[in-house]
């Protein structure tokens, strides 16, 4: 059964609180490239563009949202460019949430170097549908979900 389908009838609605960093980036190395680690939002099937505020280097959100059926958290780290195509390459996660009456809190980080990652704090009243993870390492915890 679709995502779209499931809500259908329930009369639920999902609202979420994004807090923390979509986009933060760092030169590394010795020709100063770029490494970055950044969140992408979709909520019932639309990617929400220009929802952040852009601070040097980094994209900042402090909002809220509804949404109806479901709501997806892309996170992606590493150098730019094709990174499934190198030894090095980056990680994708993926989070879809679906609305609830429960309230939750919860925090993705991404880690995309050695001191440095990106946190997201998601708060709202939601579950947690799907977690994907792609090339993830999972000696590191990727979600910390708080009381």
């Amino acid at each position: 059964m679709s995502l779209l389908r499931e809500n259908r009838g329930k009369n639920i609605i999902g609202e979420v609180r994004l807090k923390g960093y979509l986009l933060k980036r760092k030169k590394i190395g010795p020709r100063r490239m770029y490494r970055k680690g950044y969140f992408s939002i979709i909520s019932d099937g639309k990617f929400l563009r220009d929802i952040g505020k852009i601070v040097k280097n980094s994209v900042i959100i402090d909002r809220a949202f509804r949404f109806k059926n479901y709501m997806k958290i892309i996170g992606k780290t590493g150098t730019p460019g094709l990174e499934g195509m190198n030894k090095e390459g980056g990680r994708w996660v993926s989070v879809t949430l679906k609305p609830s009456r429960k309230r939750k809190e919860m925090i993705l980080r991404l880690p995309f170097d050695v001191d440095a990652s990106v946190e997201l704090k998601v708060a709202g009243s939601f579950d947690i549908e799907k977690i994907e993870k792609i090339r993830w390492n999972d000696d590191k915890d990727f979600i910390f979900f708080k009381k």
